[in-house]
């Protein structure tokens, strides 16, 4: 594999050979590859992009076509989200793929552009556990404590993160989906939560809430944004069918 410092090219290179702009449904990237969903994949795209200067290999895994670039993939992606914009949505019929393949390529999208920061606060859990175990007296410190609470932050605050990786996939506001699950995260809702397990009742609209709280927790604020992203599509559709007529009087 050749070195190259020209990502707008590779870009460009891999936008030609894919079929262009029309062709690319949506991508993404993880930490080596970049994924694109592709229309169609042209017959020789896989071998001509696999000799482009940058490289590493080209597979087709999980309904995406994947091009493996290494450790400067986020170059060419943010070179390639320049070119035809991060929000691309592709042509009109998309391509018809398995449950499995969606949910592997949602997942892929919405922890791959954290999964650093997760690993490295694994890490300093980690590192702290052995430290407390060699010596239980530095438990007691304020540097243990305050290294203890910076290695549960990204956990803590995971709906956040989860929220904004999620509303790049799914392509909906951002702002409304960290505002939607930093509700989640609210001490006024956890505050509320143990009062709920206390054996108090509080209802929403008569419906009663549990006492389920979900700071680290993944599936809420998934399920949330793509929500979201549902009503948010449906919306914009309905005001462009009432301003169409509006617009012709």
């Amino acid at each position: 594999m050749a070195i190259i410092r020209d990502y707008n090219k590779l870009a460009s290179d891999i936008l030609h050979e894919v079929g262009g702009e029309a062709n690319i449904n949506s991508f993404t990237r993880c930490a080596t590859r970049l994924r694109l969903v592709l229309n169609n994949t042209p017959a020789e795209a896989k071998s001509r992009i696999q000799n482009l200067p940058g490289v590493i290999a080209v597979v087709e895994s999980g309904g995406q076509f994947q091009v493996v670039i290494g450790t400067h993939v986020a170059d060419v992606f943010n070179a390639l989200s320049a070119l035809i914009g991060e929000d691309h949505a592709g042509a009109a019929n998309k391509p018809k793929t398995r449950w499995l393949d969606a949910v592997i390529a949602t997942m892929s999208a919405v922890f791959a552009p954290i999964v650093y920061i997760l690993a490295a606060a694994g890490i300093l859990q980690g590192l702290l556990i052995v430290v407390g175990l060699i010596d239980a007296d530095l438990k007691t410190t304020g540097t243990f404590a305050i290294l203890n609470f910076m290695s549960w932050t990204p956990f803590a605050f995971l709906p956040v993160f989860i929220a904004i990786t999620a509303a790049r996939h799914f392509k909906c506001n951002p702002f409304i989906a960290v505002l939607c699950c930093c509700a989640l995260i609210n001490p006024e809702w956890s505050a509320m939560a143990g009062r709920i397990a206390d054996g108090e009742t509080i209802t929403f609209l008569f419906i009663p809430l549990a006492k389920t709280v979900y700071t680290s927790s993944v599936l809420p604020p998934l399920f949330l944004v793509w929500a979201l992203s549902w009503l948010e599509k449906r919306v914009e559709r309905s005001c462009r069918r009432w301003s169409a007529p509006c617009s012709r009087r």
